[in-house]
C-alpha cells in the first residue's frame, strides 16, 4: 500500500473515532439532562397543600420559592447538567455505593440527583447546610422520592458534624466562595474523607495583575458580594491543598470576573481564553479536584 494512501486511511479512521467519541459524550450529556428534567418536573408537580399544615410559614415559602424560581430558565438546567456531567462522565469520581457528602447542599437537588443517577440503594448521601429551612425542605423531597439513604443535617462546613474517614467523595458547588477560612474548610474535608477519597469543589480566586486594584477591593467590605475579600490566588490555593495533605491536585478555571468603568462586576462563562489578559479581570471561578 502506498504510504500516502495508508496515511489517508489512518486519518479517516481517526476522524471517525473522534466523531464516535463526541457523539457518545453528547448522548451521555443529553441523557443526563433528560433525567434531571424528570426529577425537577416531579418536584415542581408537588401539591404543597397536601402537607402545608406540617410546616411553618417560612418553610412553605421556601417550598414555593423552589417551585417558582429555583428551576427557572435554561441556565439553571444547563449549569446543573454541566456540573453533574463533570462528576459522572469526565472525572468519574462518583460511583455506585459511594458515601457522598455535599457541603452547602441547599434544598438537596444535587444529593437527590446523584442518589437517583448513580449512588443507588447501597450507598449513602449526606447534605450539610447551615440553614435549617433548606434541610427541612430537602428532607421532604428525599422522603417523596423514597430515598431513606439520603440525609440532610444542620452544620457549619468549617466544623463538620461528621466522623473521620466517612466519605468516598465530598462535593461543594458555589458555597466555598462565601467563606474566608479556606484552610479550616479544607482541613475538615480532608478529615472526613476516607483514605483514597476525593473532593470536587467550586471556589473563587483572585485573578489578574492589577494588584493595587485587587488590594483595594479586597479591603472594601461594600464589595463583599464579589467574594474578593474572601479569595486567594491559585498558587496560594495549590500550596494550601498540599499543606493540608491532598495529592493529585487539579485546578481548572471555569469563569472570569471583570469590572467595568462604573465598578460593576460581570462574569465571563465561556471562551475565557479570549479574556484572560484583559486588565479589568479581577477574579475567577475554579473547580478543584484533589485526593486524600
Amino acid at each position: 500500500m502506498q504510504p500516502k494512501l495508508f496515511s489517508f486511511i489512518l486519518l479517516i479512521l481517526f476522524l471517525c473515532s473522534c466523531n464516535l467519541r463526541i457523539e457518545h459524550v453528547s448522548k451521555e450529556k443529553e441523557s443526563l439532562r433528560n433525567e434531571i428534567e424528570k426529577v425537577q418536573y416531579r418536584i415542581q408537580s408537588i401539591n404543597y397543600n397536601e402537607f402545608s399544615d406540617d410546616y411553618d410559614e417560612e418553610i412553605i415559602k421556601t417550598f414555593q420559592w423552589v417551585k417558582e424560581s429555583y428551576f427557572s430558565g435554561c441556565y439553571q438546567l444547563n449549569d446543573r447538567t454541566d456540573y453533574l456531567n463533570q462528576l459522572l462522565f469526565k472525572i468519574k469520581n462518583v460511583k455506585e455505593g459511594n458515601t457522598l457528602v455535599d457541603l452547602g447542599s441547599g434544598v438537596g437537588m444535587d444529593c437527590i440527583l446523584l442518589r437517583h443517577l448513580i449512588i443507588g440503594e447501597k450507598g449513602k448521601v449526606i447534605g450539610v447546610d447551615i440553614q435549617e429551612r433548606f434541610n427541612v425542605v430537602a428532607r421532604k423531597y428525599s422522603e417523596i422520592f423514597g430515598y431513606d439513604n439520603v440525609d440532610f443535617i444542620l452544620g457549619d462546613i468549617r466544623e463538620l458534624p461528621l466522623e473521620d474517614n466517612l466519605a468516598d467523595v465530598i462535593i461543594s458547588n458555589y458555597t466555598l466562595p462565601l467563606l474566608a477560612e479556606k484552610e479550616k474548610v479544607l482541613s475538615e474535608i480532608y478529615r472526613v474523607l476516607k483514605e483514597g477519597g476525593n473532593c470536587y469543589i467550586y471556589d473563587g480566586i483572585l485573578y489578574g495583575k492589577n494588584y493595587d486594584l485587587l488590594e483595594k477591593l479586597s479591603n472594601d467590605t461594600t464589595k463583599s458580594d464579589w467574594f474578593i475579600n474572601r479569595s486567594i490566588r491559585e498558587n496560594e490555593y495549590y500550596e494550601l491543598l498540599k499543606k493540608t495533605g491532598f495529592k493529585n491536585i487539579k485546578i481548572k478555571t471555569t469563569d472570569l470576573g471583570y469590572i467595568d468603568d462604573e465598578w460593576n462586576l460581570y462574569r465571563v462563562m465561556g471562551k475565557i481564553d479570549k479574556f484572560r489578559h484583559r486588565k479589568n479581570i479581577i477574579s475567577a471561578g475554579v473547580y478543584i479536584y484533589a485526593e486524600k
